[in-house]
Order: C-alpha cells, then structure tokens, then sequence
C-alpha cells in the first residue's frame, strides 16, 4: 500500500510541476516587466535548472548533458527570468525526442569580440519544417495537443528581449532542433 501512496504523490508531484509551470508562464505573458538584472554566474544558474528538469529527464530515460564556456564572466541578467526561459526550452527539448535515445545537450559560449553571451539547447527529436517554425512563437499556438499551452517559447522570447537579447531556431525535420538564446 506504501507504493500506491508513494506511486499517487508522484502523479501529484508531477502534476504540480505542470500547474506551476503553466502559472508562471501565463504570469510572465500577461506582465510587462523590466527585467531585475544582477551580476549572475551563467553555469551555476544554468545548473539550478538542471537539476529541476532532471527527474522528468530520467523518467523519460534521457540524457541530458551539459557543455559550459569555462570562460564566462558573470553576466548582468535577471536569474529568475532567465532560469524560466531555459526551463521552457528544456521542457520542449523533453518533449521532442524519444524516450530511450533522446540527448538534450545545454552549451554555453561567451563571444568577447562581440560582448555576447549565447545559451543553446539543442536537441535529437523530430525537428521542424519551415511551417511548424513559422507559428513557433505564436501565443496558444501548439503542436502538442492538450499537453501544450503554446506559451513556453513565447514567454521565452518575451523574457530574452526583455533583456535585450534574441532568440535563434535552426531545426531539420527528423535530424532535431537547436534553440539559441543570445
């Protein structure tokens, strides 16, 4: 009985994590807000988000692996808004790829001629043809039935400009996608 209880709060458990998920998400849609920068160390805010998004990862049996600049100085950024928008794109990176031989791969790189700092979450799953792309960052617009809100990308797009920044999408269909956050 001890493992139904322990199997029902893990569907509760999970459960919350989509509610608060989508709550934040519909928070960070409808407020116009300036993002409240500090100096942020990139890698170790990157490895908060990990972590989050792990036990889903593993559930899904797959691999999600990790690549920082070692040369990345503290950054001017927003932590909480930044950790949301990369949450969103792991958990898209989640959803395209099979379960068994996905790899999400997370990399950083600082570009010093360039004064930028790039965030790329790149992916093995099914990828997007022109048409699918085109709708990408459209509010409510889903390829995931009722599973998607169709707000993940655009409240990370919102958030990156926010901050001044853009976001990338370069995908093939069948060979996976790569989201750049720059």
């Amino acid at each position: 009985s001890m493992k139904v209880v322990r199997g029902g709060w893990e569907i509760v458990v999970r459960n919350l994590e989509r509610i608060h998920a989508l709550t934040m998400n519909m928070l960070a849609f409808a407020k116009q807000r300036k993002p409240e920068l500090e100096m942020t160390n990139l890698s170790g805010l990157l490895e908060e988000v990990i972590a989050l998004a792990q036990n889903q990862y593993d559930d899904k049996k797959v691999a999600l692996i990790s690549d920082f600049d070692q040369d990345m100085p503290p950054l001017p950024l927003d932590p909480s808004g930044i950790h949301q928008a990369v949450l969103n794109l792991l958990n898209n990176g989640l959803d395209a790829v099979e379960s068994g031989k996905g790899v999400v791969i997370v990399r950083t790189e600082f570009k010093e001629t360039a004064l930028s700092a790039l965030i790329s979450i790149t992916d093995n799953g099914i990828g997007m043809g022109p048409e699918s792309r085109r709708h990408l960052f459209q509010p409510f617009h889903s390829t995931k039935g009722l599973r998607g809100t169709g707000l993940g990308l655009v409240v990370t797009k919102k958030i990156v400009e926010e901050h001044g920044g853009r976001v990338m999408v370069d995908s093939t269909p069948g060979k996976g996608s790569t989201f750049t956050i720059m």
